[in-house]
């Protein structure tokens, strides 16, 4: 089927945020879905893909069909990016206590839950941070393994 670019931008937000929610990377969630890493990028990227790889790429995140996740009547729809009922629970109980913090014009102390939330924020970036950390150690170790320097491979030959 033929989507327009609208829809495709759609699909590529709902993929990509779902991917990234699940914290894997486009490589391994291509294997995953059993598609390419090319058809993978395509999708996140809105262009047009066959719709049996599209239909595999939504199933292995556990998205719905692409029919329930283009059809604007739908008001589960945002929700249906949320993998259980108790993250959402929690996401909606995190949402009240940081809207009751930002609504408040007193200087009175935050809710409980609003700096939770701020801490909660800062382990996530902090941990961030490490991954990223690890992924260019990582990089670094299998560049030197190969005999390589890191940056070696943007280099041009003369």
């Amino acid at each position: 089927m033929t989507y327009t670019d609208q829809q495709r931008k759609r699909i590529a937000a709902a993929v990509g945020r779902q991917r990234r929610a699940k914290k894997l990377d486009k490589e391994p969630a291509a294997r995953a879905a059993d598609v390419s890493s090319i058809t993978w990028k395509r999708v996140e990227d809105g262009e047009s893909v066959r719709d049996g790889s599209l239909a595999k790429i939504l199933d292995s995140l556990g998205l719905p069909s692409i029919d329930e996740l283009l059809d604007d009547n739908s008001e589960a729809q945002p929700l249906a990016l949320i993998p259980d009922e108790d993250l959402a629970a929690e996401f909606l109980r995190r949402m009240k206590g940081a809207r009751h913090g930002l609504e408040s014009t007193t200087q009175s102390p935050a809710p409980p839950e609003a700096v939770e939330d701020q801490e909660e924020a800062r382990r996530l970036a902090d941990q961030a941070e490490l991954d990223a950390a690890r992924v260019r150690a990582d990089d670094v170790l299998s560049a030197s393994l190969k005999g390589n320097r890191p940056g070696d491979d943007l280099k041009q030959a003369p």
